[in-house]
């Protein structure tokens, strides 16, 4: 029995992640982090020369980014210990960069006019791939989600927006828009088919439908955010579809549900001087609720920066408190990872959305990285 009460209050114990933004700091050379809504901001990783893209590895407690000034790829722990190089590049205009953790690999941008292309490595930083080198200009930024099997960039200098698969194959403007937009951070949201960027000519955020392919007219495009001063980089909630933007000019980090409602400052100037690449951890939540003839595991939320997710709700009951008990209150905990859960779009008429169905992506939750040590406990 108290072995059982040990497993149960490290299950218990994980609901205290509080969610963080991470984001790039040109003008401080460094990489920060603060929670949700901007409080307790505070530098991770200092010294670097021009950190730009930033992606999240959840499960493995790993943040990565690009430095162009230094022209290496590197991660760290998310407490910003233990920095390793992964990777050194051949350019001094790197770009976004983007992970899919659960094929560990991870993708980015070379913004260098003079051989610009869309690349691939694995989270070690070998196997490195070109994926794209012709047709393009100056890619910015990059963006994949697990499971999707194509991979999303953007073309500030040829005005574009484009995706393939992940080998590189079959190369599809979604959107070309000339002289009129600058498409720099892009961001696909899988369950709406809808891929966003920032637009740093027309100072907006902007989205379409990825999904519409057509050799005869481009799907229409939609103004998320207008009125903004040097948008940069964006990332998403998944658990609460709150859409982040780093502002160059203004100094900030602002959010906004992403279909419509009020934008909020959540970095000031004085927190960051020249704001790039950002991700975003949800918080994430666990509870384990025990009695003298049954176990509750209710609900858990677990999030990734390469995956998305919805609030599942589950219960499992035991009538012994014997170790076969204990083992159904982890499968119940494993078999989020592969369930779904049907729900629906809000209402977002003024941001041109109509009601629609989605299923999320499955999710690996944040739990299963203490399962090892609960096995132990129970054992």
């Amino acid at each position: 029995m108290t072995r059982l009460i040990v497993a149960a209050w490290f299950l218990h114990h994980l609901e205290a992640t509080p969610g963080k933004i991470y984001w790039g700091d040109v003008g401080r050379k460094a990489i920060r982090r603060a929670n949700l809504d901007g409080s307790l901001v505070e530098t991770i990783v200092s010294g670097l020369q021009s950190p730009n893209g930033v992606a999240i590895d959840a499960v493995a407690g790993k943040i990565y980014w690009t430095d162009s000034g230094t022209q290496k790829i590197q991660r760290a722990s998310l407490d910003g210990h233990e920095v390793e190089d992964i990777l050194t590049v051949d350019t001094s205009q790197l770009g976004g960069l983007a992970l899919d953790v659960a094929a560990g690999k991870m993708y980015w941008a070379v913004a260098d006019i003079t051989k610009p292309k869309v690349q691939q490595a694995s989270l070690n930083g070998t196997d490195v791939r070109t994926l794209v080198a012709s047709g393009l200009r100056v890619v910015e930024d990059v963006a994949v989600v697990a499971g999707h099997g194509r991979i999303y960039w953007s073309d500030s200098m040829a005005q574009r927006l484009q995706s393939a698969n992940l080998d590189g194959s079959d190369v599809y403007t979604h959107i070309s828009c000339g002289h009129a937009c600058t498409p720099v951070g892009v961001l696909v949201h899988l369950p709406s088919s809808q891929l966003l960027w920032t637009d740093t000519y027309q100072d907006k955020l902007s989205r379409t439908d990825f999904a519409h392919r057509s050799l005869i007219q481009e799907p229409p495009t939609i103004d998320v955010m207008t009125g903004l001063d040097r948008p940069v980089s964006m990332a998403l909630d998944w658990n609460t579809d709150q859409l982040y933007w780093t502002d160059a000019h203004a100094r900030k980090i602002q959010r906004r549900a992403l279909w419509g409602g009020t934008v909020e400052d959540v970095i000031l100037p004085q927190d960051t001087t020249e704001p790039s690449g950002i991700a975003v951890i949800p918080e994430t939540t666990s509870t384990v609720t025990m009695t003298s003839t049954s176990r509750t595991s209710a609900t858990q939320t677990s999030s990734t920066a390469t995956t998305l997710t919805r609030t599942n709700t589950q219960t499992t009951s035991s009538t012994t408190t014997s170790i076969t008990s204990a083992t159904q209150v982890l499968e119940s905990v494993m078999s989020r990872r592969s369930s779904t859960t049907a729900g629906w779009m809000p209402d977002a008429a003024q941001d041109g959305m109509t009601d629609r169905p989605f299923v999320s992506d499955t999710v690996l939750p944040w739990s299963l990285v203490a399962l090892p040590w609960v096995f132990a406990a129970i054992l």
